[in-house]
């Protein structure tokens, strides 16, 4: 008897164990995306898959970077050519997160003798609102300066990214409609004061300009010696 309680006690442990497990895992990764890197090297006139951003959780701020496939050699030469004539090098992604609408991108640069002499290593920080929507995107190469150094075509193969989410916090709203209210409520009772005495100057004051009257009419009819 007493060995099936505590089996019984160890299946529940065990049982409870394995829920806790499965919901903070379900909470983790609840966010679970991937949004595609585009990139161009002749200003956007064609666009190539670079990589992924592998979202794991905008809670956590949570997220890695992943390569597709390798930079092919005319990707090589073109970026190469690209960083000696002192060009630009573009990225983009959709502005959703977890959506297969393409109709929208966030885009950034960066001098492509950066990113050449830097051997493919960079950091993107995107920014984020509180549902997840891209608002905007930085690309900082991890030598920001260029010497114009050669680089051996086989450092660049892979892109080594660290990729940053900063997410958007919303700013305290002013309360307008108190603020509104009170006004209204002001000019309502200004208005019912000046509609609860409109009588004229006389009727107000009738009672003070009597003595002042009859004191003037008792001066002038006085005779002048006394």
């Amino acid at each position: 008897m007493a060995a099936s309680t505590r089996k019984c006690r160890f299946g529940v442990l065990c049982v409870l164990l394995v829920f806790l497990r499965s919901v903070k895992a379900s909470d983790e990764f609840d966010d679970l995306s991937t949004v595609p890197i585009e990139h161009t090297f002749n200003a956007g006139v064609s666009w190539k898959k670079r990589g992924s951003i592998v979202v794991q959780s905008l809670k956590t701020n949570s997220a890695q970077y992943k390569s597709d496939a390798p930079m092919s050699t005319e990707d090589k030469y073109e970026l190469q050519d690209l960083a000696t004539n002192d060009g630009v090098y573009r990225i983009r992604v959709p502005t959703k997160v977890g959506s297969n609408d393409f109709s929208s991108f966030v885009s950034t640069i960066s001098r492509a003798c950066a990113i050449y002499e830097s051997r493919l290593s960079d950091e993107i920080t995107l920014s984020v609102d509180n549902t997840g929507n891209i608002l905007s995107m930085t690309l900082l190469p991890l030598s920001p300066h260029c010497h114009r150094k050669s680089v051996k075509m086989s450092t660049l193969d892979y892109f080594n990214t660290t990729i940053e989410i900063s997410e958007t916090i919303n700013g305290p709203v002013p309360d307008t409609q108190s603020h509104i209210r009170k006004m209204e409520q002001e000019t309502a009772q200004k208005t019912q004061e000046a509609t609860q005495d409109n009588r004229s100057f006389l009727q107000k004051y009738w009672m003070y300009l009597i003595p002042v009257f009859i004191f003037l009419m008792l001066a002038q009819n006085a005779p002048e010696g006394s």
